[in-house]
């Protein structure tokens, strides 16, 4: 094993891009322990943590990314994304509520809360976050894409357009 940090980071990224999330835990955080400097780590860090059922650490890891960079909700991305296919809701709902907290003028967050309803099969709940984050970001496309499929969901085919 090589000592030098962003050679290990680099390898803890081929695993989890091969789908072996526990090899690149192991390797992110040898990175890490080597005094890697790479803002990137902490983030392949809380998802792979996430992909690996480590939620409350993921979460945490997350968390503190999104109070590092106020304003961009990034970080929570991936993160919600992990925990819906999950189907650990309240935790996606940790995620979005403190990226909107922190980004509250980005329609990313106010989306996500609309996915994760959406992901629960509560569609007409996830329209007004839909609609908020349109409000923020009129040509979001994922908002306008959500929005035209619950429309389609309600056979309002006109509002789907």
């Amino acid at each position: 094993d090589s000592r030098n940090p962003v050679v290990l980071q680099l390898i803890g990224a081929i695993y989890a891009r091969l789908g072996q999330p526990p090899k690149a835990l192991e390797y992110m955080r040898k990175a890490r322990a080597a005094g890697s400097k790479d803002s990137t780590l902490a983030s392949q860090l809380a998802l792979a943590d996430l992909a690996q059922n480590n939620t409350a650490q993921g979460v945490q890891e997350t968390l503190t990314l999104l109070k590092q960079k106020p304003g961009n909700p990034a970080p929570a991305i991936g993160g919600v994304d992990i925990l819906v296919r999950q189907a650990k809701f309240a935790e996606a709902q940790t995620l979005a509520d403190q990226a909107d907290k922190l980004s509250p003028k980005s329609p990313v967050p106010a989306f996500l809360k609309g996915q994760i309803l959406f992901a629960q099969h509560k569609p007409d709940a996830a329209l007004p976050f839909i609609n908020q984050a349109l409000q923020r970001d009129p040509h979001y496309e994922p908002a306008l894409f959500a929005r035209a499929q619950i429309a389609l969901g309600h056979r309002k085919f006109a509002d789907a357009v």
